[in-house]
């Protein structure tokens, strides 16, 4: 009896760290305490494991970093749909949170398909988001671990509160693949729709609108497409959004720290993220 008591809890407790929106290693950010990415601070390695970096092949055979997404389960992974406006041979690395770290072939996965929003607006970013297929199986481990998805299409639980992004984007505001930040960055910003807000009152109907009210002015920036909006809720990590855009300094080009960056509504697209998945 007690050697079947013991099985029931090992086999109990091995389920329970491969949960969604669980990490077994906790990221520094307190996710009941939540107060490069411009003016970020640097992720504890593998604490946001479903977080993935697109990369494409360029024609030294090189695997650069181009946009972020977020693992949701063995097969599938979320991004921007903006992530390819352009036709280039395209890798998903994940159980990686440095882009200078040697790849292994466990830790690169082939795209299968790509599922980009039937009423994706390239002109107006509307609809922007996309989901990868991959080519074989993800197994979960403490690495590599899927994100929750909301479980209604209530946009609003997040209005007003505070939410963290991630991502592998320029740390000094410029277009510059050598301002790419080579360790995953985090910050936590607040999300602002309905708080009549001017800047954010032009896009707010289909986006959340975020930024950072604290002095420090954190945002997202260049390379950070495609990434998470995380929202902790229920003990777990839920993605509500998808990193879209952000508004830029109309003379120097480069991502306006102190302005509001948008993110795509996952409760919107809820209906057809499964409908894709089950398909």
């Amino acid at each position: 009896m007690k050697h079947i008591l013991s099985l029931v809890i090992l086999i109990t407790s091995m389920g329970a760290c491969w949960q969604c929106g669980r990490p077994v290693i906790q990221p520094s950010i307190k996710a009941k305490k939540l107060n490069r990415i411009i003016n970020g601070d640097f992720a504890v390695k593998s604490s946001w494991p479903w977080t993935v970096s697109i990369r494409y092949v360029n024609n030294s055979r090189q695997i650069l970093h181009s946009c972020g997404g977020t693992l949701i389960s063995h097969f599938y992974v979320i991004t921007a749909a903006h992530c390819f406006i352009t036709k280039r041979t395209r890798v998903v690395v994940i159980g990686s949170s440095n882009l200078n770290d040697r790849l292994k072939p466990k830790n690169i996965f082939r795209i299968s398909k790509i599922h980009i929003h039937p009423q994706y607006n390239s002109n107006f970013l509307e609809n922007d988001v996309a989901i990868i297929r991959l080519s074989r199986k993800v197994f979960f481990n403490r690495n590599r671990l899927p994100i929750c998805l909301p479980k209604t299409t209530d946009i609003s639980p997040i209005f007003n509160k505070s939410v963290v992004v991630v991502g592998w984007g320029s740390s000094n505001g410029s277009n510059n693949r050598k301002a790419l930040s080579s360790r995953l960055t985090q910050a936590v910003l607040r999300v602002y729709n309905e708080q009549n807000n001017f800047d954010c009152k032009r896009f707010e109907t289909n986006n959340y609108c975020a930024y950072d009210p604290t002095s420090r002015s954190a945002n997202i920036c260049f390379g950070d497409s495609g990434g998470p909006l995380m929202f902790y809720e229920n003990n777990r990590w839920t993605l509500y959004g998808v990193t879209n855009f952000m508004l830029n300094d109309p003379v120097t080009l480069r991502c306006h720290n102190r302005m509001p960056s948008f993110y795509l509504m996952i409760p919107n697209y809820i209906k057809w993220i499964k409908q894709t998945i089950n398909s």
